[in-house]
């Protein structure tokens, strides 16, 4: 897979060896670093010594000039300009020749000129060579901490000390205080030591998915829209919306005040006090998104996806009192204990997978006792034998409904406290029949079985509706778990939705839980920002609009292409299942969704692509071997939409050539 490297950008004047801190001052010795550098006009008066200087920790910033004066034969500097003392001043009468603090004191009124240098050589931003241009601080002081970086976020005054004579820094060349952040960051970005980055990343992190010696770094310098720009300056369309959770695109502006408005008020408030953000988020979710499908009455919070599903599982058994579960074969649910315990992948069930062998290594306890597996309703290869749609018997029932059923009689209803489903396959990665759900919901219902439905990945708008069961008219949830997208990943949370059925048993009871993260404010008021975007900006009705657009090009890949065999979606959530392009319909990976991620690495079609794509600058997810995922950010445009099907098509080109070759060589 194609992996772009991180630039190098090192501090010169930072400290050797290993630090320890990621606060640790760089040493002051040596050059200086990119930046701010070099007093070129110290202070309005003439009491300034010689040139001296000092930087603070960050490294940033440097300045040159005098704690104290030193000397009665002295120069100073003003405006970029030596002015030497008159000749005829003698030493006594020189304002150097008086004490240290009245020196100092003299300069307060003055202001010094900063020299910024951008720097050489690879650089996140345009400027590939040194250059230039000075800057003037409003005012100086005697001797505070040196100036915080150009056009910092943070607008807290330092605190004095002896190092410097300004009080604040100038403002990054051709920007004003407050101006564009792309300016801020590139600035920031621009003097970060990647080498250090990746040294303390390969060092101290615990990667998942591939071992010590595997792991490839990549690091990101910032997310922007639906653009992801890495450290050595490489650009890519975010084809995934990370995790399928950036549903208002990175760095959204109105998110982003939300939640500095927040700080502003909050610093922790738990669970037992109310905010107006909770209070707003709750009723925008139950009320405003909700309410015209007249189930929901309460909502939960929680810090993510896996944490609501655990939630939900505790309601379920709570309201119900019965032990068993019922999940799906290939769904995902989260990494939690319980979620795990959902898994219907089993190699992702948090194992761990030796690459020189078949050992696997799996958590003992998971699945936890009482959950139980039913048929996937996975109709391009059904894997209990069927085909679609003649699968379907009597009144156009469904063979894996009717398998399901079976598992219910089985283990009898009066023992199972839910049935959990996600609408959509989020990870296995594929859309069930339209008339699924119904009868899912129909069969739960009949059996007085609590539903829980899954929307952590495909609800607030991503396929086209606000929720993914609205699909599916007539059906409501008992019990819905949410996140990703309830916040655009902005911050982490999630929770759950509980119908009235649900909520007036609860509400009879004194709940005995808490979480410390439930309902933080800061949390609180992105969620209630991200909600209102969705519903002013009527976010579901353009993904479904783009949806139909994206859904077209893919369709048009589908009837070119050897190696697309289906594609289906709803919105902006597609899949693209692949096969090998002699037309035989076999996969690249026999094992599909069942292949252990034991032993030494095979070819992946949908690794392989998202490699070809990451070339064309696209960023792909990798789920199941020979099924593609697609879901940009619900921000994108029709435009983006087609460059990134464009670097699909030339990937797919590569795979078909590729293809040919195994078979020729096989």
């Amino acid at each position: 897979m194609h992996t772009p490297s991180a630039i190098s950008t090192p501090w010169s004047g930072s400290r050797s060896g290993r630090s320890t801190s990621r606060r640790s001052a760089p040493s002051r010795s040596g050059s200086r670093p990119a930046g701010w550098s070099g007093c070129e006009s110290s202070c309005s008066s003439a009491a300034v010594s010689t040139t001296r200087r000092c930087s603070r920790r960050s490294q940033r910033w440097s300045c040159c000039s005098s704690r104290r004066a030193r000397s009665s034969s002295v120069t100073a500097t003003r405006s970029g300009r030596s002015t030497a003392p008159p000749p005829s001043a003698s030493p006594s009468s020189s304002p150097a020749a008086t004490s240290p603090s009245t020196s100092r004191a003299r300069t307060r009124s003055g202001s010094c000129t900063w020299r910024w240098r951008s720097p050489a050589g690879r650089a996140i931003t345009a400027a590939s060579r040194s250059s230039a241009c000075t800057a003037t601080c409003a005012r100086a002081r005697s001797c505070p901490t040196a100036p915080r970086p150009p056009a910092a976020a943070s607008r807290r005054r330092r605190s004095t000390s002896r190092r410097s004579p300004c009080s604040r820094s100038p403002t990054a060349p051709g920007t004003r205080r407050g101006s564009s952040r792309r300016s801020e960051r590139d600035i920031l970005t621009s003097v970060t030591d990647w080498d250090r980055v990746r040294a303390w990343d390969e060092a101290y992190y615990s990667h998942v998915f591939v071992t010590a010696d595997e792991y490839e770094h990549v690091a990101v310098a910032r997310a922007d829209g639906d653009t992801i720009e890495l450290a050595d300056g490489t650009r890519l369309l975010d084809f995934t919306s990370g995790l399928l959770c950036v549903n208002a695109g990175h760095a959204n502006e109105r998110i982003k005040a939300a939640i500095v408005e927040a700080l502003d008020r909050y610093g922790f408030v738990w669970e037992g006090f109310a905010t107006d953000y909770r209070s707003r988020a709750a009723k925008l979710i139950v009320e405003d998104l909700l309410g015209s499908d007249d189930w929901a009455a309460r909502v939960r919070f929680t810090s993510s996806g896996s944490e609501a599903i655990e939630l939900a599982l505790l309601v379920a058994k709570l309201v119900t009192g019965r032990p068993n579960v019922i999940s799906r074969d290939f769904a995902y649910h989260g990494w939690t204990h319980g979620a795990l315990s959902l898994m219907g992948l089993p190699g992702s069930r948090g194992i761990l997978a030796s690459p020189g062998s078949d050992e696997v290594r799996r958590p003992a306890g998971i699945p936890m006792q009482g959950v139980h597996f039913a048929p996937a309703p996975y109709c391009f290869s059904c894997p209990i034998g069927h085909t679609y749609p003649a699968c379907k018997r009597g009144e156009e029932r469904l063979a894996c409904i009717d398998a399901l059923e079976h598992l219910i009689r089985t283990l009898g209803p009066d023992s199972i406290a839910a049935v959990v489903a996600e609408p959509i396959f989020g990870v296995g990665m594929f859309h069930p029949p339209a008339e699924y759900l119904g009868q899912l919901r129909e069969l739960t219902r009949a059996f007085d079985i609590l539903w829980i439905d899954d929307e952590v990945m495909t609800g607030f708008g991503r396929t086209g509706k606000a929720f993914a069961y609205q699909h599916a008219p007539g059906v409501t949830p008992d019990l819905m778990t949410v996140g990703k997208g309830m916040v655009s990943a902005a911050l982490p949370a999630g929770g759950v939705v509980m119908s009235r059925e649900v909520a007036a048993v609860m509400d009879r009871y004194r709940w005995e839980t808490v979480s410390t993260f439930s309902g933080h404010p800061v949390v609180m008021a992105a969620v209630a920002a991200n909600v209102e975007w969705v519903i002013e900006e009527r976010v579901p009705e353009r993904a479904a609009a783009l949806g139909r657009h994206l859904g077209r090009r893919l369709e048009q890949l589908r009837e070119e292409h050897p190696c697309v065999a289906e594609v289906a979606g709803a919105g902006l959530l597609w899949a693209v299942e692949l096969v090998r392009p002699d037309g035989s319909g076999e996969r690249f990976v026999p094992d599909d969704r069942h292949a252990s991620p034991a032993g030494p690495p095979g070819f992946s079609p949908s690794l392989f692509l998202a490699g070809e794509c990451a070339k064309r600058g696209v960023a792909l997810a990798t789920a199941p071997p020979n099924t593609l995922r697609i879901g940009p950010p619900l921000t994108i445009t029709e435009e983006r939409i087609d460059e990134g099907v464009g670097a699909l098509r030339a990937g797919l080109d590569e795979l078909a050539r590729i293809g040919h070759e195994q078979l020729v060589a096989g």
